[in-house]
């Protein structure tokens, strides 16, 4: 079966308009046939996004102009993006490249990191979002974040050994954040050092 590339839109408010959307994901390369669109006021459910979700196959690509277009809120995007890489499916996110690239590395990743790794790198999507962090958005906009990021051996080990008990639920991320001097940002980069 032949990949195929599908596109969805979604608007929230009366005043917003699909157009832009749609011009976007045309101009990425999806027909007109293969576009999905929803407009959510009130309590209207994602009719068409359901749909698409059970159209879409293994090697198959979604192309969405912004990550917000998934979900109203980061927990439902999260499932979503956790549903698409799991069903093999491509997720394009045309306008946040930063992000795009962290999404190429979570294809290949194996399930019991995916959450967490997809949580960090949303956490840092809505400190870049919210404009405030400026250290952080200079940091991501390189192209390999993790050249930027001057760590030593001995604070990698440091890490490393805090990470295992976070995972293993017997300290919080905000005790490592305490006990290495670093913010959130500094903790996803220290967790993609050591995977």
């Amino acid at each position: 079966m032949k990949m195929r590339i599908y596109g969805y839109g979604r608007i929230s408010t009366r005043n917003q308009s699909l157009k832009k959307q749609v011009e976007a994901l045309k101009n990425y390369g999806v027909k007109e046939e293969n576009i999905f669109t929803d407009v959510i006021i009130g309590n209207t459910r994602e009719n068409s996004l359901e749909k698409l979700f059970e159209e879409l196959k293994r090697g198959d690509i979604l192309v969405v102009r912004r990550l917000d277009k998934l979900g109203s809120d980061m927990d439902i995007v999260k499932k979503r993006i956790i549903f698409l890489i799991k069903r093999k499916v491509t997720l394009k996110v045309l306008e946040n490249q930063v992000f795009q690239k962290y999404l190429e590395n979570l294809e290949n990743e194996d399930s019991v990191y995916l959450e967490k790794k997809l949580e960090g790198a949303l956490e840092i999507l809505l400190l870049l979002k919210e404009k405030k962090n400026e250290e952080t958005r200079e940091l991501l906009n390189e192209s390999n974040p993790k050249e930027k990021l001057k760590v030593d051996k001995k604070s990698l080990e440091k890490f490393k050994n805090l990470y295992e008990k976070y995972l293993e639920k017997r300290i919080r991320k905000k005790d490592i954040l305490e006990k290495l001097e670093i913010n959130k940002n500094g903790f996803t980069l220290y967790e993609s050092y050591i995977k």
